[in-house]
């Protein structure tokens, strides 16, 4: 994978052979519990402030299980990076090497976004998105491509069709990457608990039936 991630006010240090042999970042200040707020955008550069805990609760009792971000790159200098830049959004950051390794931990995971490589040896990020929507499983996890090729028309067509709702350019932009993986986060979010909701409501309305029958078969 070519070009490369500017993450400021960190720094990576390599060891010998140019692999990432520590990361010099704060403590991240994340749990699930805590009043966490992140930005969300519609990609016209509008947001709307939010916290992990409004988006859990939001007046209900509903719990929902930790958001998921999978990170996919064949370059460790490069997971070390997105990870720096992500790691203070509320979600569980996961990362993979190849495209064999993505699609493993897809099937046994589920996650909220993926931010697919396009340029990986032996099966490329296009090759990747084009499994993924061919299974059940993974056909709406969506895709973000990352990538240092040109912004040709064609090219963008082509991640397109392959299955990508978005698409990075590197060198990336940490605030861009961070406002679109935490727009994607939100409507994760919203999606899973009208889920949950809809759930809710018909074991709600089963029980209900449940409980009438057997009072009706009592009166009579």
């Amino acid at each position: 994978m070519e070009g490369g991630i500017r993450a400021p006010g960190r720094t990576v240090t390599r060891a010998p052979g140019g692999s990432p042999a520590s990361v010099n970042r704060p403590q991240s200040r994340y749990h699930y519990a805590s009043r966490m707020h992140f930005t969300a955008r519609d990609g016209t550069g509008n947001g709307a402030l939010m916290s992990q805990e409004d988006s859990q609760t939001d007046g209900d009792d509903l719990v929902l299980p930790p958001q998921a971000v999978l990170i996919v790159d064949d370059t460790p200098q490069n997971l070390v990076a997105l990870e720096v830049v992500l790691e203070d959004l509320p979600c569980e950051l996961v990362t993979a090497a190849s495209g064999t390794e993505a699609l493993n931990k897809l099937l046994k995971q589920e996650f909220a976004l993926v931010l697919l490589d396009v340029q990986m040896p032996n099966m490329d990020g296009f090759e990747v998105a084009e499994i993924m929507r061919s299974n059940n499983r993974t056909a709406n996890v969506p895709i973000i491509f990352v990538t240092a090729n040109s912004r040709e028309e064609r090219n963008v067509q082509k991640g397109y069709k392959a299955g990508a709702v978005d698409f990075l350019f590197k060198p990336i932009d940490p605030t861009a990457l961070r406002s679109k993986v935490s727009f994607f986060l939100t409507l994760d979010q919203q999606k899973r608990r009208l889920e949950a909701k809809i759930r809710a409501s018909k074991e709600s309305e089963k029980a209900f039936l449940a409980a009438y029958g057997q009072k009706k078969t009592a009166n009579d």
